[in-house]
């Protein structure tokens, strides 16, 4: 990964650059992918192919919302999180599953699920706040 402000190849994990000490994708001279120069106006690198524009869709503001809520949804109601996150499918069946599982194992699976539930919408919308883009089926 290089850094986009100055193209200095950094870790993957790297959240601000060690070299100019910006925050990644915050600006965007550089293609993360690659290092070559990009145009602030530009939806993706034409050397490398990699997504540059950062896409929040959670809200028409334009700012995602606060991980927390997804997660506090999913501690309501098993599966909203995801949905609230824009994993419709992954909602869905995480909700169903959850059911069925409670009703073979008497509750005793939502010891298991629920925690699992709420930690990943948590990291999902953490992820969607930061403008990394998620896939439906994500996990963590």
């Amino acid at each position: 990964m290089h850094c986009t402000n100055c193209s200095e190849a950094i870790s993957d994990l790297a959240e601000v650059c060690p070299k100019c000490g910006v925050r990644q994708y915050s600006v965007k001279k550089y293609c993360y992918g690659c290092g070559e120069p990009v145009k602030e106006i530009q939806e993706m690198c034409t050397s490398c192919g990699v997504s540059i524009k950062k896409t929040n869709k959670s809200s028409g503001t334009g700012e995602a919302m606060h991980p927390a809520i997804p997660a506090l949804l999913s501690f309501l109601i098993a599966g909203l999180g995801q949905l609230v996150n824009g994993q419709v499918a992954k909602g869905i069946v995480c909700f169903i599953g959850s059911i069925i599982l409670a009703f073979i194992t008497v509750g005793l699976s939502a010891i298991i699920t629920m925690p699992m539930l709420i930690i990943d919408a948590y990291l999902i919308g953490k992820k969607r706040q930061e403008g990394k883009q998620v896939g439906d089926w994500e996990f963590f």
